[in-house]
């Protein structure tokens, strides 16, 4: 029997080995498909591994992500690690032949946990505003104590935390989505900051009232983010107004802090939309 087993292993690898050799003869002498190393960069724990393409008369460029030499993924579109902590990183997979799949998206790696999240079906998520450099310092998209991150794109507004990989989008939440807005779009969700203490995140929806130029005017919902419950509330509407006549701030309260919006013209109406009164 032992003779028997070992007879069919080496025959199951013989077969392996024969099989690979027909794909690569087919690859690059049947098809003429030759992917070649092109070279790789480090960033915090993560490698991106280039490879070239050549077939068909046409070259392109294919990169495959790395987390400490284990393979994550390929058709690489994007990677921002986290600045506080090089084992935990956003990224963004194409999909293959442009065809949607459950491999291709915006993604969170945690390489505490080994596991990635898919957070958003769109691989085109820009991640820009991610990167310390371009991010506005008074609205840096990674909390202060690297549980949080959001990320901005034109119709999201996604909260993802760090600890747990749970995520969701604000603007669908609140409505705020292409499809369910004609262009140009008029209701638009903001991110407008972390509190002090990071216990909660400052969101604005704000819906074009007057968008007869010169000037477009605005009506805004300040709505807070309790974390890490990412429990949302609204808390009150102001407008309309100029968007140049208006500044977002945490004033530190009974217990904690409030998030205000003030305005160079003292003039802008505020008010709850249940009770209609003027907020407090």
């Amino acid at each position: 029997m032992a003779v028997t087993r070992h007879l069919i292993f080496a025959g199951s690898a013989v077969v392996l080995i024969v099989v690979g050799a027909f794909v690569w003869i087919l690859l690059t002498r049947v098809l003429g498909i030759v992917y070649l190393p092109s070279g790789s960069e480090t960033v915090g724990n993560f490698t991106i591994k280039a490879y070239r393409t050549e077939g068909f008369g046409h070259t392109g460029t294919r990169q495959t992500l790395y987390f400490r030499g284990n393979k994550i993924g390929e058709y690489l579109n994007g990677l921002v690690p986290s600045p506080k902590d090089p084992d935990r990183a956003l990224y963004a997979r194409w999909c293959a032949d442009g065809i949607p799949s459950p491999e291709c998206g915006l993604f969170y790696f945690d390489g505490h946990k080994q596991r990635s999240y898919r957070i958003d079906p769109d691989p085109n998520v820009s991640l820009v505003a991610l990167y310390p450099e371009y991010a506005e310092e008074k609205l840096r998209p990674w909390s202060a104590d690297g549980h949080f991150v959001t990320i901005q794109d034109q119709y999201k507004l996604l909260l993802v935390d760090l600890e747990t990989g749970e995520h969701t989008d604000f603007a669908e939440r609140l409505d705020a989505q292409s499809k369910q807005q004609p262009m140009p779009p008029t209701r638009t969700v903001h991110f407008a900051g972390w509190s002090p203490d990071t216990r909660e995140a400052a969101v604005l929806l704000s819906t074009e009232a007057d968008p007869r130029p010169p000037v477009t005017h605005f009506v805004t919902d300040v709505y807070t983010v309790e974390l890490p419950a990412l429990q949302l509330t609204y808390h009150c509407t102001f407008g309309p107004y100029d968007f140049t006549e208006v500044q977002g701030r945490w004033q530190q309260d009974a217990g904690g802090y409030r998030f205000q919006l003030t305005f160079k013209r003292t003039d802008v109406p505020s008010y709850h939309k249940e009770t209609h009164r003027p907020c407090s």
